[in-house]
């Protein structure tokens, strides 16, 4: 771990040296279950890349809760992957999540999701304050820079209440909305010193995502990526790294190191990919056939 206002960079060395013991009798329960909150209509993708990355992180289960009509491409080309529907009724809706908090060791919201829909925000208060382990992404980020006063606090709220900090996951602009400076003109090292104090603030894993993504922690300190190529600047990167990180958590995993973890492992596989694809024609759904073989080139 971090100590305040150090930096660790993030190499093979290290990320081998994290590598989790998988018991010979283990079942899908020891492996844990993530929950994947992710999806609509127009962005089923970004549910299907997400579930696909935490089926392919090792975990035990995993269970996609989302509306129904953004099901249909997860439960074709996911038959691995639960799935769960949002009732129509507030009261069952969150009858539905306290019934799967019962048995998930992670929850991952946000890829894909419609930030207008009531559903989500009731789904993303309620994680909030009960989730164990709670991974924040896309419309979920976006979610709270809208409601800020209501919803950045409950961050810091969660160590109160015997949770897990969160992981929030954000690209440069997500972080700058979620800090109300949308319009500044602040220069990275401005950005990186804010992002620090907001996790020490707030409790929480802050994964900037950018050229040479950073991680800051709740107690001050930073990990730095230095691997990964432009060809992962497409859509469809971020929902494959939430969907990891989501899955080691799940596995028992930390939180601080699912998240350094997770990060070189997104990185390391997209270079793997631009290797033998190419920058320009790799999509991030073709990470999914070279992770097996950077895992066991890691010792994981």
């Amino acid at each position: 771990m971090t100590d305040s206002g150090t930096q660790i960079i993030l190499d093979k060395k290290l990320i081998s040296s994290f590598a989790p013991r998988r018991p010979k009798d283990g079942h899908k329960y020891t492996f844990g279950m993530a929950v994947i909150v992710a999806g609509s209509k127009s962005m089923m993708g970004a549910q299907e890349i997400a579930t696909t990355a935490a089926l392919r992180s090792g975990v035990g289960l995993v269970k996609v809760l989302a509306p129904e009509d953004s099901l249909l491409s997860t439960r074709i080309n996911c038959p691995c992957a639960m799935t769960a529907v949002f009732p129509d009724s507030e009261t069952e809706l969150i009858k539905l999540a306290d019934s799967l908090l019962q048995k998930a060791t992670c929850v991952a919201i946000g890829p894909g999701l419609d930030e207008s829909s009531k559903q989500v925000h009731v789904l993303l208060r309620f994680f909030l304050m009960n989730a164990k382990s709670l991974v924040i992404d896309a419309s979920a980020l976006n979610l709270i820079s809208k409601n800020r006063l209501e919803l950045i606090p409950l961050l810091k709220q969660r160590e109160e209440s015997g949770l897990k900090p969160c992981i929030l996951t954000p690209h440069l602009g997500e972080f700058l909305r979620l800090i109300g400076q949308e319009d500044s003109n602040l220069s990275q090292i401005e950005i990186e010193a804010k992002c620090v104090e907001f996790s020490i603030k707030n409790r929480c894993f802050v994964v900037l995502k950018g050229h040479e993504t950073m991680i800051s922690t709740p107690h001050g300190g930073r990990y730095r990526n230095y691997i990964g190529n432009n060809g992962m600047a497409k859509g469809g990167s971020g929902d494959f790294l939430t969907g990891l990180i989501a899955g080691f958590v799940a596995q028992g995993i930390s939180e601080e190191i699912a998240a350094a973890s997770g990060v070189y492992f997104h990185a390391l596989t997209g270079d793997v990919t631009a290797g033998i694809l190419g920058k320009r024609a790799m999509l991030p759904s073709d990470m999914f056939e070279y992770l097996p073989e950077v895992f066991e080139g890691m010792g994981w």
